[in-house]
Protein backbone atom coordinates (compact mmCIF):
# COMPACT_ATOMS: atom_id res chain seq x y z
CA UNK A 1 0.00 0.00 0.00
CA UNK A 2 1.39 3.40 -1.00
CA UNK A 3 0.94 5.97 1.75
CA UNK A 4 1.26 9.64 0.82
CA UNK A 5 1.68 11.88 3.85
CA UNK A 6 0.11 15.29 4.28
CA UNK A 7 2.68 18.01 3.38
CA UNK A 8 2.52 19.19 7.01
CA UNK A 9 3.42 15.74 8.36
CA UNK A 10 6.47 15.58 10.57
CA UNK A 11 9.24 13.30 9.31
CA UNK A 12 10.17 12.28 12.85
CA UNK A 13 6.64 11.01 13.46
CA UNK A 14 6.74 8.84 10.35
CA UNK A 15 10.16 7.53 11.33
CA UNK A 16 8.74 6.67 14.75
CA UNK A 17 5.95 4.65 13.10
CA UNK A 18 8.42 2.66 11.03
CA UNK A 19 10.68 2.04 14.04
CA UNK A 20 7.77 0.76 16.14
CA UNK A 21 6.66 -1.61 13.37
CA UNK A 22 10.19 -2.99 13.00
CA UNK A 23 10.49 -3.40 16.76
CA UNK A 24 7.23 -5.35 17.04
CA UNK A 25 8.08 -7.51 14.02
CA UNK A 26 11.41 -8.48 15.59
CA UNK A 27 9.63 -9.57 18.76
CA UNK A 28 6.97 -11.67 17.01
CA UNK A 29 4.18 -10.09 19.04
CA UNK A 30 1.59 -12.64 17.90
CA UNK A 31 -0.36 -10.62 15.34
CA UNK A 32 0.17 -9.41 11.79
CA UNK A 33 1.30 -5.87 11.13
CA UNK A 34 2.51 -3.80 8.18
CA UNK A 35 6.18 -3.74 7.22
CA UNK A 36 7.96 -0.90 5.46
CA UNK A 37 9.17 -1.70 1.94
CA UNK A 38 12.41 0.21 1.26
CA UNK A 39 13.02 2.03 -1.99
CA UNK A 40 15.73 0.91 -4.42
CA UNK A 41 18.06 3.22 -2.52
CA UNK A 42 17.13 1.56 0.77
CA UNK A 43 15.09 4.47 2.13
CA UNK A 44 11.80 3.91 3.99
CA UNK A 45 10.69 7.50 3.33
CA UNK A 46 10.92 9.13 -0.09
CA UNK A 47 10.10 12.75 -0.86
CA UNK A 48 8.00 13.39 -3.97
CA UNK A 49 6.29 16.65 -4.94
CA UNK A 50 6.48 17.98 -1.39
CA UNK A 51 5.09 14.80 0.17
CA UNK A 52 6.76 12.06 2.15
CA UNK A 53 5.83 8.74 0.57
CA UNK A 54 6.02 5.25 2.06
CA UNK A 55 5.30 1.79 0.77
CA UNK A 56 4.07 -0.75 3.34
CA UNK A 57 2.84 -4.31 3.08
CA UNK A 58 -0.88 -5.06 3.16
CA UNK A 59 -2.42 -6.73 6.22
CA UNK A 60 -5.18 -9.06 5.09
CA UNK A 61 -8.53 -8.93 6.84
CA UNK A 62 -11.52 -6.68 7.48
CA UNK A 63 -11.78 -3.96 10.13
CA UNK A 64 -13.69 -4.94 13.25
CA UNK A 65 -15.37 -1.53 12.95
CA UNK A 66 -17.22 -2.78 9.87
CA UNK A 67 -18.91 -5.49 11.89
CA UNK A 68 -22.03 -4.75 13.89
CA UNK A 69 -22.36 -6.96 16.94
CA UNK A 70 -19.08 -8.52 18.07
CA UNK A 71 -19.17 -11.81 19.93
CA UNK A 72 -17.73 -11.98 23.42
CA UNK A 73 -14.84 -14.13 22.20
CA UNK A 74 -13.96 -11.57 19.54
CA UNK A 75 -13.92 -8.79 22.15
CA UNK A 76 -11.82 -10.94 24.49
CA UNK A 77 -9.30 -11.53 21.70
CA UNK A 78 -9.28 -7.83 20.83
CA UNK A 79 -8.20 -7.18 24.42
CA UNK A 80 -5.61 -9.95 24.25
CA UNK A 81 -4.14 -8.45 21.07
CA UNK A 82 -3.89 -5.06 22.79
CA UNK A 83 -2.19 -6.76 25.74
CA UNK A 84 0.36 -8.43 23.48
CA UNK A 85 1.06 -5.11 21.81
CA UNK A 86 1.63 -3.39 25.14
CA UNK A 87 3.88 -6.17 26.39
CA UNK A 88 5.96 -6.16 23.21
CA UNK A 89 6.43 -2.36 23.33
CA UNK A 90 7.40 -2.30 27.01
CA UNK A 91 11.11 -1.73 26.32
CA UNK A 92 10.77 0.24 23.09
CA UNK A 93 12.74 3.48 23.12
CA UNK A 94 12.79 6.24 20.52
CA UNK A 95 13.57 9.93 20.55
CA UNK A 96 10.14 10.78 19.11
CA UNK A 97 8.02 9.09 21.77
CA UNK A 98 7.75 12.13 24.02
CA UNK A 99 5.54 14.15 21.71
CA UNK A 100 2.35 16.13 22.19
CA UNK A 101 -0.44 14.17 20.56
CA UNK A 102 -4.12 14.95 20.99
CA UNK A 103 -4.94 11.26 21.45
CA UNK A 104 -2.55 10.87 24.38
CA UNK A 105 -4.82 11.19 27.45
CA UNK A 106 -2.61 13.66 29.33
CA UNK A 107 -3.20 16.13 26.47
CA UNK A 108 -7.00 15.95 26.80
CA UNK A 109 -7.42 19.05 29.02
CA UNK A 110 -5.47 21.18 26.53
CA UNK A 111 -7.65 19.89 23.69
CA UNK A 112 -10.77 20.72 25.69
CA UNK A 113 -9.53 24.26 26.30
CA UNK A 114 -8.82 24.73 22.60
CA UNK A 115 -11.81 23.08 20.95
CA UNK A 116 -14.49 22.90 23.67
CA UNK A 117 -15.68 26.51 23.27
CA UNK A 118 -16.26 25.87 19.57
CA UNK A 119 -19.03 23.35 20.19
CA UNK A 120 -22.38 24.87 19.31
CA UNK A 121 -24.52 23.08 21.88
CA UNK A 122 -24.22 23.63 25.64
CA UNK A 123 -25.25 20.04 26.31
CA UNK A 124 -22.42 18.72 24.18
CA UNK A 125 -19.89 21.04 25.83
CA UNK A 126 -21.00 19.73 29.22
CA UNK A 127 -20.73 16.11 28.06
CA UNK A 128 -17.20 16.61 26.79
CA UNK A 129 -16.14 18.53 29.90
CA UNK A 130 -17.52 15.77 32.14
CA UNK A 131 -15.72 13.05 30.19
CA UNK A 132 -12.36 14.78 30.18
CA UNK A 133 -12.84 15.96 33.75
CA UNK A 134 -12.74 12.32 34.85
CA UNK A 135 -8.96 12.51 34.35
CA UNK A 136 -8.48 15.20 37.01
CA UNK A 137 -7.54 12.80 39.85
CA UNK A 138 -5.03 11.02 37.61
CA UNK A 139 -3.43 14.27 36.49
CA UNK A 140 -3.28 16.08 39.82
CA UNK A 141 -3.07 13.47 42.58
CA UNK A 142 0.53 12.26 43.13
CA UNK A 143 -0.85 9.08 44.68
CA UNK A 144 -2.40 8.20 41.33
CA UNK A 145 0.85 8.08 39.35
CA UNK A 146 0.63 5.37 36.70
CA UNK A 147 3.47 3.55 34.91
CA UNK A 148 4.55 5.00 31.56
CA UNK A 149 5.78 3.25 28.43
CA UNK A 150 5.53 3.32 24.66
CA UNK A 151 2.00 2.50 23.47
CA UNK A 152 0.31 2.10 20.10
CA UNK A 153 -2.47 4.30 21.59
CA UNK A 154 -5.09 3.23 19.04
CA UNK A 155 -5.64 -0.54 19.24
CA UNK A 156 -9.29 -0.12 18.32
CA UNK A 157 -11.88 -1.63 16.02
CA UNK A 158 -10.75 0.71 13.21
CA UNK A 159 -7.15 -0.49 13.40
CA UNK A 160 -7.59 -4.15 14.28
CA UNK A 161 -8.42 -6.41 11.36
CA UNK A 162 -9.79 -9.91 11.58
CA UNK A 163 -10.51 -13.01 9.55
CA UNK A 164 -12.96 -15.87 9.92
CA UNK A 165 -11.63 -19.14 11.28
CA UNK A 166 -12.73 -22.59 10.19
CA UNK A 167 -15.80 -22.36 12.40
CA UNK A 168 -16.79 -19.02 10.87
CA UNK A 169 -15.86 -17.04 13.98
CA UNK A 170 -14.27 -13.62 13.51
CA UNK A 171 -10.77 -13.61 15.00
CA UNK A 172 -8.67 -10.44 15.45
CA UNK A 173 -5.44 -11.17 13.58
CA UNK A 174 -3.72 -7.93 12.62
CA UNK A 175 -2.95 -4.39 13.76
CA UNK A 176 -2.45 -1.40 11.45
CA UNK A 177 -1.87 2.38 11.61
CA UNK A 178 1.00 3.20 13.94
CA UNK A 179 0.53 6.95 13.57
CA UNK A 180 -0.36 7.49 17.24
CA UNK A 181 2.58 5.67 18.83
CA UNK A 182 3.78 7.70 21.81
CA UNK A 183 4.71 7.49 25.46
CA UNK A 184 1.70 7.32 27.73
CA UNK A 185 0.33 5.52 30.75
CA UNK A 186 0.59 1.86 29.84
CA UNK A 187 -3.04 1.32 30.88
CA UNK A 188 -3.97 3.63 28.00
CA UNK A 189 -3.62 0.66 25.65
CA UNK A 190 -6.23 -1.32 27.58
CA UNK A 191 -8.64 1.60 27.97
CA UNK A 192 -8.63 2.64 24.32
CA UNK A 193 -9.19 -0.94 23.17
CA UNK A 194 -12.01 -1.38 25.68
CA UNK A 195 -13.74 1.83 24.62
CA UNK A 196 -13.87 0.52 21.05
CA UNK A 197 -16.29 -2.19 22.18
CA UNK A 198 -18.97 0.25 23.30
CA UNK A 199 -20.36 1.14 19.87
CA UNK A 200 -20.93 -2.53 19.08
CA UNK A 201 -23.55 -2.84 21.82
CA UNK A 202 -24.80 0.54 23.01
CA UNK A 203 -27.40 -1.23 25.13
CA UNK A 204 -24.68 -2.76 27.30
CA UNK A 205 -21.63 -0.47 27.11
CA UNK A 206 -20.03 -1.85 30.25
CA UNK A 207 -20.37 -5.48 29.15
CA UNK A 208 -18.17 -5.04 26.08
CA UNK A 209 -15.61 -3.01 28.02
CA UNK A 210 -15.26 -5.76 30.62
CA UNK A 211 -14.80 -8.49 28.02
CA UNK A 212 -11.96 -6.56 26.36
CA UNK A 213 -10.38 -5.94 29.78
CA UNK A 214 -10.52 -9.64 30.62
CA UNK A 215 -8.73 -10.42 27.38
CA UNK A 216 -6.09 -7.77 27.99
CA UNK A 217 -5.53 -8.84 31.59
CA UNK A 218 -5.16 -12.49 30.54
CA UNK A 219 -2.02 -11.50 28.62
CA UNK A 220 -0.72 -8.45 30.48
CA UNK A 221 -2.15 -8.12 33.99
CA UNK A 222 -2.94 -4.58 35.09
CA UNK A 223 -2.00 -3.23 38.49
CA UNK A 224 -4.72 -2.27 40.93
CA UNK A 225 -4.34 1.48 40.34
CA UNK A 226 -4.41 0.86 36.59
CA UNK A 227 -7.62 -1.18 36.86
CA UNK A 228 -9.22 1.65 38.81
CA UNK A 229 -8.11 4.20 36.20
CA UNK A 230 -9.56 2.40 33.18
CA UNK A 231 -13.04 3.91 33.38
CA UNK A 232 -11.75 7.47 33.69
CA UNK A 233 -9.60 6.91 30.63
CA UNK A 234 -12.57 5.50 28.71
CA UNK A 235 -14.67 8.55 29.57
CA UNK A 236 -11.89 10.90 28.50
CA UNK A 237 -11.15 9.00 25.30
CA UNK A 238 -14.83 9.05 24.33
CA UNK A 239 -14.97 12.80 24.92
CA UNK A 240 -11.78 13.46 22.94
CA UNK A 241 -13.05 11.42 19.99
CA UNK A 242 -16.39 13.26 19.93
CA UNK A 243 -14.68 16.64 20.24
CA UNK A 244 -12.11 15.92 17.55
CA UNK A 245 -14.42 14.40 14.94
CA UNK A 246 -16.94 17.23 15.38
CA UNK A 247 -14.17 19.80 14.95
CA UNK A 248 -12.99 18.10 11.75
CA UNK A 249 -16.53 18.04 10.39
CA UNK A 250 -16.83 21.76 11.15
CA UNK A 251 -13.78 22.43 8.99
CA UNK A 252 -15.71 21.21 5.97
CA UNK A 253 -13.94 17.88 5.76
CA UNK A 254 -17.13 16.18 4.68
CA UNK A 255 -17.03 12.44 3.99
CA UNK A 256 -19.13 9.41 4.73
CA UNK A 257 -16.38 8.12 7.03
CA UNK A 258 -16.28 11.35 9.04
CA UNK A 259 -20.07 11.58 9.30
CA UNK A 260 -20.12 8.03 10.63
CA UNK A 261 -17.35 8.84 13.11
CA UNK A 262 -19.22 11.88 14.48
CA UNK A 263 -22.40 9.88 15.01
CA UNK A 264 -20.59 6.94 16.62
CA UNK A 265 -18.44 9.14 18.84
CA UNK A 266 -21.36 11.03 20.37
CA UNK A 267 -23.35 7.82 20.81
CA UNK A 268 -20.39 6.23 22.58
CA UNK A 269 -19.87 9.25 24.86
CA UNK A 270 -23.56 9.33 25.81
CA UNK A 271 -23.53 5.60 26.54
CA UNK A 272 -20.51 5.65 28.85
CA UNK A 273 -21.65 8.79 30.67
CA UNK A 274 -24.93 7.02 31.45
CA UNK A 275 -23.13 4.28 33.38
CA UNK A 276 -22.72 5.11 37.10
CA UNK A 277 -18.97 5.67 37.51
CA UNK A 278 -18.63 3.83 40.87
CA UNK A 279 -20.30 0.76 39.34
CA UNK A 280 -18.03 0.89 36.30
CA UNK A 281 -14.86 1.27 38.38
CA UNK A 282 -15.85 -1.63 40.63
CA UNK A 283 -16.64 -3.82 37.61
CA UNK A 284 -13.31 -2.98 35.96
CA UNK A 285 -11.51 -3.95 39.16
CA UNK A 286 -13.23 -7.32 39.22
CA UNK A 287 -12.51 -7.93 35.54
CA UNK A 288 -8.82 -7.44 36.32
CA UNK A 289 -8.86 -9.78 39.30
CA UNK A 290 -9.30 -7.33 42.16
CA UNK A 291 -12.13 -7.47 44.67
Amino acid sequence: MLRIANPESDRSGLELEAAAMRYLADREAGFELPASVPSRDGDELVEADGHLVRLVTWVEGSMLADRGHLEQRTLFELGALAGRCQAALAEFQHGGLDRELQWEPRQAPALLAELGPRLDENERREMVATGIGALDPLLHDPASLLPLQAVHCDVTDYNVVGRRDGAGRLRPTGLIDFGDVCESWRVTEAAHAAMAAVIHDLGDPLGGVLEVLRGFDSVTPLGEREAEAVWSLILARSAVCALSSTHQAGLGEGSAHLARAVAEDWATLAAVLAVPAPLAVAACRVACGFE
